[in-house]
């Protein structure tokens, strides 16, 4: 029987099979960082029974469907554990607390389309997560509809909101020095300078590189498996959304020496970046440093999530493939690294003229030594007839 109480909602689970340990476990971050298959061993864990204010009520389905996904994709994986039923579980529900108590606690026969638009309208999170909101609930009705529960599927017809990408904002190459002179001059500050240091050289995420242990760094790169994430207040980890997000992400010998140091203090399952009592770092606590060393530095305030713009687009700009900017990035389509970067890189249409120039030799001399006379713009319309559209 395993109880958690996030979003007023118990889970009970009943196990099929026997278990090498009685021992119950109920914080997530001490499973995630501990040898679960001494803990559950070889558990098939199955959903017997959800309940909650309403048996009813979207909420309640929901955490079916989240669990029994998870368990179902954990009988195949029941000996990695670690990558398996901490990262799994945490992954549904940090989709799961974007939807508020009020929504979740309706009924299902009285949620109707219009309700759903509103309310994935009303929802203040990143495009991303929206439409992961979207589709968790999609799967909801779409299932309550298949046995019976509601006559109509109301997420037919939704439309998911897609606001206007705003501008990609970059520090640019004169600014990134006064950023580390800042976070140097300040004793306070100083111990942030891995950080923002690796931030800047790899390109990766803030939760990212939080949730980094000693068994992610390797002689010349990091290995990006997790992510620790912060919601209401309370820190998790979950998995890459992708499959291109678990990547390798090769370092300069300075960054790799200076995470291995960071690495010799800590035990082999915590992460690289604690805050000051020893505990996980939360983004919230970055971001009212990074405040700090931005005003310090004197520079426009841009969130730190900008360094990762400013790595990828300098990358481009240094002529670095696409290709390769993608997969550091933990991007599944490359496509998707130009849309965001490819406007933002600097400098890129000076040598174009030249380019073009040798190319296509237009002006110049052809192959046989002749100058190619082009004719001015008035010659290339006089002796062309006026065109009559015919009448319908």
């Amino acid at each position: 029987k395993v109880v958690y109480h996030d979003l007023l909602l118990f889970f009970i689970v009943q196990t099929i099979s026997k278990c090498c340990c009685g021992r119950l476990v109920d914080d997530t971050l001490y499973i995630q960082t501990c040898d679960l298959t001494g803990i559950l061993g070889s558990l098939t864990l199955s959903i017997i029974e959800v309940c909650g204010n309403c048996d009813n009520c979207l909420g309640n389905l929901l955490t079916q469907i989240a669990l029994c996904i998870c368990f179902q994709l954990l009988q195949d994986h029941s000996g990695n554990l670690l990558r398996g039923v901490a990262l799994a579980v945490n992954g549904y529900l940090v989709v799961a607390a974007h939807i508020s108590a009020d929504f979740a606690g309706k009924n299902l026969q009285k949620i109707t389309t219009i309700d759903a638009q509103r309310f994935l309208t009303s929802l203040d999170v990143s495009a991303s997560m929206r439409k992961r909101v979207a589709k968790l609930l999609a799967r909801a009705s779409k299932k309550a509809y298949i046995i019976g529960s509601i006559r109509k599927d109301f997420m037919l017809g939704v439309e998911i909101p897609t606001p206007d990408q705003k501008p990609i904002e970059i520090f640019t190459l004169d600014e990134i020095p006064k950023i580390f002179a800042a976070i140097n001059e300040s004793p306070v500050l100083r111990r942030h300078y891995p950080l923002v240091a690796l931030a800047l050289a790899s390109g990766a995420r803030m939760g990212e590189m939080l949730a980094l242990t000693p068994d992610d760094i390797y002689t010349d790169a990091i290995v990006i498996n997790k992510a620790l994430v912060e919601i209401q207040g309370k820190v998790s980890l979950q998995p890459p959304k992708t499959q291109a997000g678990y990547r390798r992400i090769t370092l300069p010998a300075y960054i790799i020496s200076m995470l291995q140091q960071l690495a010799s203090l800590r035990q082999h399952d915590q992460f690289l970046f604690l805050n000051t009592q020893g505990n996980p770092c939360c983004s919230s606590n970055v971001g009212r440093a990074w405040r700090s060393i931005i005003k310090h530095a004197g520079i426009p305030y841009r969130k730190f999530h900008c360094l990762r713009h400013t790595h990828a687009t300098m990358m481009l700009a240094a002529h670095v493939p696409v290709l390769e900017v993608a997969k550091r990035l933990g991007h599944s389509k490359a496509s998707h690294t130009l849309n965001l970067y490819g406007h933002a890189i600097p400098g890129y249409d000076k040598n174009l003229p030249k380019l073009v120039d040798e190319i296509f030799q237009i002006g110049s001399e052809n192959s046989a030594g002749h100058l190619v006379n082009l004719p001015s713009f008035p010659q290339l319309f006089s002796n062309s007839v006026p065109t009559v559209f015919p009448k319908r």
